[in-house]
């Protein structure tokens, strides 16, 4: 389609993405190798439990929260020929090595 002659081609300046929800309920976090990483996280608190006329207050425990993870690598490979290049009068391949992968 990039290199498509069709009237009035444009090349779009990017995606307009919605805010994702998953960025309210996360962190960001780094790792430096590929062994597997474990975050803890302290849970629900007890529910509150009424007292009686003694003023006994009742033992109750906190849940906890493991979550692992660890690095992976990706890769994917396109064919690019020279003719290719030379004819994207767009701009758009010269815009793949500047722009961040989805």
């Amino acid at each position: 389609m990039i290199l498509a002659e069709v009237a009035n081609r444009t090349l779009r300046a990017g995606y307009a993405a919605a805010a994702s929800g998953l960025k309210l309920a996360a962190r960001r976090s780094t790792a430096k190798d590929f062994r597997n990483k474990t975050s803890v996280l302290a849970g629900e608190y007890p529910t509150l439990a009424p007292l009686n006329e003694h003023g006994e207050i009742k033992s109750g425990t906190l849940a906890e929260l493991a979550e692992s993870y660890r690095l992976k690598t990706f890769a994917r490979r396109i064919g690019m020929t020279r003719q290719a290049l030379v004819n994207d009068d767009l701009g758009a391949f010269g815009d793949l090595a500047r722009n961040k992968p989805p």
